[in-house]
């Protein structure tokens, strides 16, 4: 369908400590925006979370979650604790206190190969799931951020990059960034896998995944060049359409969804960086 580029919205420039903005978390009432700062572990610059007022577009805080941190590549917020937990490098997180900008708790396992790049949370708030570089996910417990499993999903292959849960909270579905990716469907209740689905060629590097429970369906954003949009019936897990997103000069590097309203939006690497607004027809 038709699409445009949206060039006109307010930017917010960082400090040269606190590059690479990755994750990044909005607070329930929508007044403030959390993202995470990547750090560079070969200069010894820990991974930080910073803070924007909504309401002025404005910097309020930022904090460095610990010396051993690095790497923030996912996160998830409990809203009824304002609660942030960060997933980064080396098999490491850190729950944030949102509204104190204080770190509560952190782990750091120094695995070399194990960057948690995506994450779900279960409808309690009890657990986290962490999808990593290397095809493993990790059960964290959010009380006091213990790692409770380790369920080795994929070996010798490109690891996870997008997660998301159903809204009854049973089933987790984490994609990977192979080519062709992967979807793997994750039990919660005994934390098992429930099958596995492997996409066509072409349709590989996993940006983003939202569902829409409306229809049963989960969608899956590629990050290829031409990219795609994977739909997923959930009930068979089986992939119901594919739907070429309009052609870009760079690939895509995220994606958000607005199902209410039908509209998918992507960060496109290019320079200068663009977002793109595309309706869904369907």
């Amino acid at each position: 369908g038709d699409h445009r580029d949206l060039h006109s919205f307010p930017t917010r420039r960082s400090s040269d400590l606190e590059n690479q903005m990755t994750a990044g978390l909005i607070d329930p009432a929508g007044e403030f925006l959390y993202f995470g700062i990547y750090g560079d572990p070969h200069r010894s610059t820990p991974a930080r979370v910073v803070k924007i007022s909504l309401d002025h577009f404005g910097r309020v805080q930022s904090i460095i979650l610990g010396k051993d941190l690095y790497g923030i590549g996912s996160a998830v917020i409990d809203p009824e604790r304002h609660v942030g937990y960060f997933g980064a490098l080396y098999g490491g997180a850190a729950s944030v206190d949102l509204e104190a900008m204080t770190v509560l708790a952190s782990f750091a396992l120094q695995k070399e190969d194990s960057a948690f790049q995506c994450a779900v949370a279960d409808l309690g708030h009890q657990f986290a799931y962490f999808g990593t570089s290397t095809g493993n996910i990790m059960k964290v417990r959010l009380a006091d951020l213990s790692p409770m499993g380790n369920l080795t999903v994929l070996r010798g292959e490109a690891g996870f990059s997008c997660a998301v849960m159903d809204l009854q909270g049973r089933y987790a579905y984490f994609g990977t960034q192979g080519s062709p990716a992967k979807i793997v469907r994750i039990s919660l209740a005994d934390f098992i896998p429930k099958g596995i689905l492997t996409l066509d060629p072409g349709e590989g590097k996993l940006i983003g995944a939202f569902i829409d429970s409306a229809h049963d369906l989960a969608f899956f954003v590629t990050g290829n060049v031409p990219g795609k949009l994977v739909k997923i019936h959930l009930s068979t897990f089986e992939k119901e359409a594919v739907v070429a997103l309009p052609l870009m000069t760079a690939p895509a590097v995220s994606a958000a969804i607005d199902i209410g309203h039908r509209m998918l939006y992507l960060g496109v690497d290019d320079h200068p960086a663009k977002i793109l607004q595309v309706p869904l027809s369907f």
